[in-house]
């Protein structure tokens, strides 16, 4: 059953439920810029799948490329959320339901190890039935202070850490260089022996030790095969000729304002093109490193590949975000995406904030994985009243590299109903969209 509900205008707060309703269209936007329409049917070989798995707060993401009748699709799995123990098996299920018992999950992308990003993955990588081939990471990782190096006293000039309730360093990401702000190799890992190493010595704290120790200790149904450390001279090969994965970010592994900034900062960022087709994967990028990305790419004469289709859109549409990024002309997104669960919805972090999606183009153009009524209120319409009115939903996106559409669907269903690609109903997504050439 495909989702019958969508927050039409986040600014003022109308909320639109299509209980039961079937509408004969999906809604034209001239706002989109591009031709729409909506009886396109796509050869089912040539369509390549991108999820926005409801992991709940956190962010999972699943890509299968174009495959041949009766082949496997390969798999790109993207974070897996959620630090909500009760969807902490929401990317296992959702595999699961996909392909059956033995899934294969080619290429993994481990963003960042924010507990929302990883604990889901660690749960598919203990299951026995799931096989994980080839991890990328950014290199950083979380120590116990004191256990790589033993320096007399942490500094916030020279160490990136954090402390606990009673004002204790707890755990380490690295020290780094005062001028450049360039975090040292010393701290970095790139490989799975490093990790080995590292994991044996004890020196990992909490989430990353857990992450760690469900990587080495894969066994079943296979070993995983690689832990490399990606950044922009990276090759990831995808074994096909249509579909290619261009690395963006980190440059270097830099220290932002604070723990937080830092982590995010350096997330995994790369633009996944299918012939006209393209997708932005930002992590959970904040000001500060959107502002650096930026000038990256200005110095490096490479702002045509901020072009994308679709945005999935940096840190479940936080505050932490710059105008100048989200509406830059070579952006030019017609839709983003976005995963989170209650917490940050609702009553922790507002998401998305208004302004990003403004920066959107409106909530037309903004599709995430969760809503409820009862914290619509934060949007400034205080008539709005707590109501039992609660929607959860995968959102996918199905393009065959010259058209695209978004589509809801009820995480009831997981995987086990696609929806069939001319059936599209008002309410349930968009219409077919033309892809902009590269």
């Amino acid at each position: 059953m495909l989702t019958r509900s969508r927050l039409k205008n986040s600014i003022i707060a109308t909320v639109v439920f299509y209980s039961g309703i079937l509408l004969s269209t999906p809604t034209y936007y001239s706002s989109y810029k591009r031709e729409q329409q909506v009886n396109y049917t796509p050869k089912e070989s040539e369509i390549m799948r991108i999820w926005v798995i409801d992991v709940g707060q956190g962010d999972g993401l699943l890509v299968q490329l174009p495959h041949a009748d009766g082949d496997d699709p390969t798999d790109i799995l993207i974070d897996g959320g959620s630090f909500a123990k009760s969807d902490q098996d929401n990317t296992k299920k959702f595999l699961k339901n996909l392909y059956g018992k033995n899934a294969t999950v080619e290429h993994s992308f481990i963003t960042h190890h924010d507990s929302d990003h990883v604990k889901g993955l660690i749960q598919v990588l203990k299951d026995p039935e799931i096989k994980v081939d080839k991890i990328y990471h950014n290199g950083l990782a979380s120590y116990i202070p004191r256990k790589r190096e033993n320096p007399e006293k942490y500094s916030t000039r020279q160490y990136v850490f954090s402390k606990n309730d009673a004002g204790q360093v707890n755990r380490v990401m690295g020290s780094y260089n005062k001028a450049s702000k360039i975090i040292d190799d010393s701290y970095v890992i790139d490989t799975l022996s490093e990790m080995d190493t590292a994991l044996k010595s004890h020196e990992f704290h909490n989430i990353y030790r857990d992450l760690a120790t469900a990587v080495i200790g894969k066994s079943q149904p296979s070993k995983v095969k690689s832990f490399e450390r990606f950044d922009i001279d990276s090759k990831v090969n995808l074994n096909s000729e249509s579909v290619h994965l261009t690395p963006l970010w980190p440059v270097e592994l830099t220290r932002y304002k604070n723990w937080g900034y830092t982590i995010n900062g350096n997330s995994l960022t790369f633009r996944l093109e299918y012939n006209n087709f393209s997708m932005l994967f930002t992590g959970d990028h904040n000001d500060e490193s959107e502002s650096a990305l930026l000038k990256y790419l200005e110095k490096e004469d490479k702002l045509h590949l901020l072009e994308s289709d679709v945005l999935k859109i940096p840190h479940h549409g936080s505050s932490h975000g710059i105008e100048s990024f989200f509406r830059h002309e070579q952006m030019d997104a017609v839709v983003g995406v976005a995963s989170m669960g209650a917490r940050g919805f609702g009553y922790s972090w507002k998401h998305p904030n208004t302004e990003i999606v403004r920066w959107m183009g409106g909530a037309h153009r903004v599709f995430h994985t969760y809503a409820e009524e009862k914290y619509i209120n934060w949007y400034g319409d205080e008539t709005i009243k707590k109501a039992d009115f609660k929607e959860r939903s995968h959102i996918l996106i199905e393009t065959d590299g010259s058209w695209f559409r978004v589509v809801e669907i009820d995480p009831g269903d997981e995987g086990k109903a696609i929806p069939v690609v001319k059936n599209v109903r008002s309410g349930d997504g968009t219409r077919w969209i033309t892809a902009k050439p590269q």
